[in-house]
């Protein structure tokens, strides 16, 4: 993370699978959507080269592995954020679609 951020309330972490299309969709849903204080953080075997050159937007981690269980946790080790939310490929995140949760997990006794 560049320095002079804040650290992030909430990390999304959204994994490269077999569906690179799939993934590109979900990753620019989120990025359109983006909570404000969050990061987002892209997991991948090596094999994915930023084509859209979204460094200065994405954090890319690079798992030993292709298979999503294990990038996801290569991903979790590295958040930042209080709280952790996953994307799978295909997914497509909507206008506050974090509310809700961060709402319940913040007040939450």
């Amino acid at each position: 993370m560049p320095k002079n951020h804040p650290i992030p309330h909430l990390s999304i972490v959204v994994p490269i699978g077999r569906d690179v299309a799939a993934f590109e969709s979900t990753l620019i849903s989120v990025l359109e959507t983006q909570p404000e204080g969050s990061e987002v953080i892209v997991p991948h075997d090596g094999s994915y080269d930023d084509p859209f050159d979204l460094c200065e937007e994405v954090r890319f981690v690079v798992g030993e592995t292709d298979e999503v269980v294990e990038l996801i946790a290569t991903a979790a080790t590295q958040a930042l954020g209080r709280f952790v939310h996953v994307l799978s490929d295909g997914l497509r995140a909507t206008c506050g679609w974090t509310d809700d949760a961060l709402d319940y997990f913040d007040h939450f006794d």
